[in-house]
C-alpha cells in the first residue's frame, strides 16, 4: 500500500470481521521517503495516536513535497483490507490531502481532494 503527496497523516487500515473492524495498521511495516524531523517518522502513521499535532510530534510528516512524497505500508503477508480510514493533521495544512493518491498493490484506489475546510 503507498500513499503518494502525503503531508502528515495518520493511517488505520481495518480489516471486516462481522459487524466489528481491527485495526490491523500495526501488523505492517510504514516506511516514507524521508523523515521532516527525527520525531515525525513512518511508524507515528500506524501508533494508533490521533492527536495530528507537528509540534507534539505525534504523526509522521516527510520533509519532500508534492508528487515525490511518499509513505508505504508493507504487511509480511497478504492481508484483506475492507477499508481504509486516513486520519489528517488536526493543526493545520489539510489542504495538503488535495491530489493525494491511494494505491494499493501499486493500482490506483483513490485521489482525495481538498474540501476547503479542515
Amino acid at each position: 500500500m503507498k500513499i503518494f503527496r502525503t503531508a502528515a497523516i495518520l493511517l488505520v487500515a481495518v480489516i471486516s470481521a462481522a459487524a466489528t473492524y481491527e485495526n490491523i495498521a500495526s501488523q505492517g511495516t510504514a516506511t516514507q521517503i524521508d523523515d521532516w524531523d527525527n520525531r515525525c517518522t513512518a511508524e507515528k502513521a500506524i501508533d494508533g495516536d490521533r492527536t495530528g499535532v507537528a509540534l507534539a510530534f505525534t504523526m509522521q510528516h516527510t520533509k519532500s513535497k508534492g508528487p515525490a512524497a511518499w509513505w508505504k505500508l508493507t504487511f509480511p503477508k497478504p492481508v484483506y483490507i475492507d477499508h481504509m480510514i486516513i486520519w489528517p493533521r488536526t493543526d493545520c495544512c489539510c489542504y495538503r490531502f488535495g491530489g493525494m493518491t491511494v494505491k494499493l498493490d501499486d493500482r490506483l484506489v483513490s485521489t482525495l481532494t481538498y474540501a476547503g475546510r479542515c
